[in-house]
């Protein structure tokens, strides 16, 4: 199972995954079906009322106690400064703009590959260069890791976001597939779970570097957002005509975007700040799904045509501005942190995943 996923438009849904393995052919239908095996882990499912996070995708086991774990990854990459600069492109060309106004992002940096990988999803960067993400093994169990110096580390949990402490937030699901919320800091992993929740119906997005925690809980009838501060758990007001409220992400300001479900199980992207909801889309959108905002107030995500045909954003004071990845057959982008560097991941031509961070 997937932590960090969400329902595709037209609402939570739960979905099957089946794995066909790659071969030597590169047809059409063998990358069609990579594809969509691929996309389907990414976003097949965020919960329903119940949050049904049952897939054949597998689970991530926690052991309680453990610290981080080196991986056991041939060829670490090493690489001064932690990430190794792969696309030697003239900056003019490095991102293809898709929006309107000014791109400043014109360095692409790519991640090392994790050799064995079947995909990856890299989540979030800290200001210190640290990057958090999951990958899927050739079984399809998801991992968490943190990539810093050159080195990647195993995780105990799927994580979601990281801040400028160290501190990072994550889920874990046990052998009865019950998700369980945590946040990681020094090598201890402690336990966070909304009071009242439906067991197992909740998980974390969030963190900021005042150690806010930011995610979302079941009642088992509805899912609704909190906070947890200072050993203070505070839920969020829905966001309005709303049955299902996902906050993605909080910034030291107190600003939070995320997505809604209403009655009709419509989609809404949102800010939230001062008590007050703000929706926003970019156009011709049939779902849109903010996924981190910086102290800037920059915001990150991607949305859905008509097609099913997602395509990644950033908002900058209601000015939308494509990304995308030269030679990519999708990109996404799923952080931005407060040196406006934006965190993700590509499919390049062979449907292959590849994470990167894009710095101006």
């Amino acid at each position: 199972m997937c932590s960090v996923c969400e329902a595709p438009p037209g609402g939570p849904q739960e979905t099957q995954f089946e794995y066909k393995p790659k071969t030597a052919t590169s047809s059409h239908n063998q990358k069609q079906n990579m594809k969509t095996t691929s996309l389907h882990l990414i976003h097949g499912l965020f919960a329903t009322a119940a949050l049904g996070f049952l897939t054949s995708a597998g689970h991530a086991q926690f052991a309680p106690g453990a610290a981080a774990r080196p991986l056991h990854v041939q060829r670490l990459y090493q690489a001064a400064g932690g990430l190794v600069q792969r696309h030697a492109r003239n900056p003019e060309t490095a991102v293809q703009r898709t929006g309107s106004g000014q791109f400043g992002w014109d360095k692409v940096t790519i991640l090392p590959d994790i050799p064995g990988a079947l995909d990856l999803i890299v989540i979030d960067s800290n200001n210190r260069g640290q990057v958090i993400g999951i990958y899927f093994d050739g079984d399809f169990n998801p991992h968490g890791f943190i990539y810093a110096h050159g080195n990647y580390t195993g995780l105990d949990f799927e994580p979601t976001r990281i801040n400028d402490r160290g501190q990072i937030v994550g889920n874990a699901f046990d052998s009865d597939y019950i998700a369980h919320s945590y946040v990681y800091d020094k090598g201890i992993y402690t336990g966070v779970e909304f009071p009242g929740a439906l067991k197992g119906g909740g998980l974390v997005t969030g963190i900021n570097d005042r150690g806010q925690i930011l995610g979302f809980y079941s009642d088992g009838h509805d899912d609704h957002g909190f906070i947890y501060d200072q050993g203070v758990y505070t839920a969020l007001p829905d966001f309005p005509g709303a049955r299902l409220t996902y906050p993605q992400s909080i910034n030291n300001r107190g600003q939070i975007v995320g997505y809604a479900y209403d009655q009709n199980f419509q989609n809404h992207s949102f800010t939230y700040e001062k008590g007050v909801y703000t929706s926003f889309a970019a156009s011709s959108a049939t779902g849109s799904y903010p996924r981190d905002v910086n102290e800037q107030g920059q915001i990150v995500g991607y949305v859905y045509d008509s097609a099913f045909t997602p395509h990644s954003f950033v908002n900058e004071k209601g000015v939308f501005t494509g990304i995308e990845i030269p030679g990519a057959l999708v990109t996404y982008a799923f952080g931005i942190n407060d040196r406006k560097q934006i965190i993700g991941t590509y499919y390049d031509a062979d449907f292959l995943p590849h994470g990167y961070v894009l710095s101006r």
